[in-house]
């Protein structure tokens, strides 16, 4: 006597808009100065490929109120990694490098956590933190948000980054920093200073 094999049903895929809203959430926040939007957007195009978000960040905002209005902000995932603005990459950036924890080693030694390095964070953690008001300035908050063994990196170490802060940067260091660095991070007047560059040497417009 034949019998029939019973048909395994695939379950259907979630539907719930929950599921919906955490497969398209940004994980990545990437903070431009006023009116650098536009380039940033296009630098970050050609070496990032997940998907990513520019938050307008002018350079006296502090860090507390960028994270208050990544909370804000329904289209951020609950983990995500914000790079400060105006981070600059200046080769192919995997979603790892971002994600890894840093902390960055100044010429004396001292350790940094509040020093354009991206930090990956839960929205959660962010949350409790700004509800304790013994955590004022940016440094101590930024070091409460960060994550155990963090990597060091430094200007005079190592090839992650270099800092261009002044309005008059040396152009042999930036551009050397094109060549051999992961990012670039600068003020708003180092940015306005090395545009050209960065449309010459890394857009090729």
């Amino acid at each position: 006597m034949e019998t029939e094999t019973p048909v395994m049903q695939e379950s259907p895929a979630p539907t719930s808009a929950c599921a919906s809203s955490d497969a398209q959430a940004i994980s990545v926040v990437v903070g431009a100065y006023p009116g650098s939007r536009d380039i940033m957007q296009k630098v970050w195009d050609r070496f990032y490929d997940g998907n990513f978000k520019i938050l307008e960040v002018p350079q006296e905002k502090n860090l507390r109120d960028v994270f208050i209005d990544i909370l804000k902000d329904t289209s951020i995932a609950d983990r995500f990694t914000y790079v400060p603005a105006n981070m600059v990459p200046c080769t192919h950036i995997a979603e790892a490098t971002l994600r890894q924890a840093y902390v960055y080693i100044s010429r004396d030694g001292r350790k940094q956590y509040n020093a354009r390095i991206p930090i990956t964070a839960d929205k959660d953690k962010i949350a409790e933190l700004l509800l304790k008001e013994t955590i004022q300035d940016d440094e101590n908050f930024a070091k409460a948000v960060a994550q155990s063994w963090p990597m060091e990196v430094g200007f005079s170490f190592g090839n992650f980054i270099t800092p261009v802060l002044r309005a008059n940067p040396c152009e042999n260091v930036v551009i050397e920093a094109f060549l051999r660095k992961f990012f670039v991070a600068a003020s708003q007047e180092g940015f306005t200073a090395i545009t050209g560059l960065i449309s010459k040497a890394l857009l090729h417009e």
